[in-house]
């Protein structure tokens, strides 16, 4: 089992000779400089993560990690934990969300069963590395020994030293477990120091009652247990969860083997603030902004004909209609034509 000291040493720094040769690239593109934003720069970052002027991304999964929480007894969830392992079969089936998403992308979706409190039969994409049948309720006492937290964190980053020797390229986080938005604004809590009513959320979809009582649960739990905030493998053992502490160590284990790496939610994200996903969210903003400007493009489309139809000005609108339309197919195409990463 790697030591605490060798979790930190394995992840190294950003390859400065790959990004110098990636930033080179940049501006030898027939585009204005910087014009295509946070892009540029998330190009250059994989750069220096993969030590590749030119990263390709042709092998990639999702590794799903599932566990359950015994907190959940305390109400804190809409559903109850049985949900959880009917999940996980989902996933193995094919039929969640993830599984659509990672089929439109070309990716595996893998499902590791951390510490869910079911039997799940064998499947060639479940890799079983139960460390037990849920966490503890991390109420009463810590939800699990940190001897189980390091295991757990060692588990995850085995799971990326197999990934890395059959080539994967990129590793997206998922997780599943119903109960874990609680123990994850319990490490949010624990690490930030924010008010505990600031970082929880509803999660599943508990009404006001549900809130509050999940608001005074975290409260409690962070009582009873007094994380430090500078020993984060105590938090992970006192007020986290086995699937939680496994992803924290795939997102150590990827870093350590220039591997990327994408991450979802919150509970996916606590252990890893030195992994920006920042400029995804920007990306994903940057489209959101061009469906808006299209959705409002075509309403005053709309508008504008119908209020030349009244004005007899059809055809003069129609012309200031074709320079709306070529000047959003501008904005759209030039982007896609000049992108570093195509």
């Amino acid at each position: 089992m790697a030591s605490r000291s060798q979790l930190a040493t394995r992840v190294s720094g950003l390859d400065e000779t790959a990004m110098a040769a990636a930033r080179q690239r940049q501006n030898q593109l027939t585009k204005p400089p910087g014009s295509l934003g946070r892009l540029e720069e998330l190009s250059i970052q994989l750069a220096g993560i993969t030590g590749q002027p030119q990263p390709t991304v042709e092998r990639k999964a999702i590794v799903v990690m599932a566990g359950d929480h015994g907190v959940t007894v305390e109400g804190v969830s809409a559903y109850p934990a049985e949900v959880t392992p009917q999940m996980v079969l989902n996933f193995l089936r094919g039929g969640a969300a993830i599984n659509v998403i990672a089929r439109q992308v070309g990716a595996r979706v893998v499902v590791v069963d951390m510490g869910v409190a079911a039997e799940i039969e064998p499947h060639p994409e479940l890799i079983d590395r139960k460390i037990a049948a849920g966490t503890a309720n991390m109420a009463r006492g810590p939800a699990m020994s940190v001897e189980q937290a390091e295991t757990a964190l060692a588990v995850g980053m085995g799971i990326a030293a197999d990934l890395a020797v059959e080539g994967l390229q990129l590793i997206g986080t998922g997780e599943m477990g119903i109960g874990n938005t609680t123990p994850s604004s319990a490490i949010t809590a624990a690490l930030t120091g924010a008010p505990v009513a600031e970082v929880v959320g509803r999660g599943t979809g508990v009404d006001d009652a549900g809130l509050a009582r999940k608001i005074e649960i975290v409260e409690r739990a962070l009582a009873v247990n007094r994380p430090s905030a500078a020993d984060p493998i105590d938090v992970l053992a006192k007020v986290g969860g086995f699937e939680i502490a496994g992803l924290a160590g795939l997102i150590l284990g990827s870093a350590g083997g220039w591997a990327m790496e994408t991450i979802d939610s919150s509970q996916t994200g606590h252990e890893s603030d030195s992994l920006d996903n920042r400029p995804f969210r920007e990306f994903f903003f940057r489209w959101s902004q061009i469906i808006v400007l299209l959705a409002v493009s075509i309403c005053a489309v709309i508008f504008a004909l119908l209020k030349a139809a009244f004005h007899k000005q059809f055809f003069a609108v129609l012309k200031n209609i074709q320079g709306m339309i070529v000047s959003f197919i501008l904005f759209v195409t030039i982007p896609q034509a000049s992108c570093p990463l195509c």
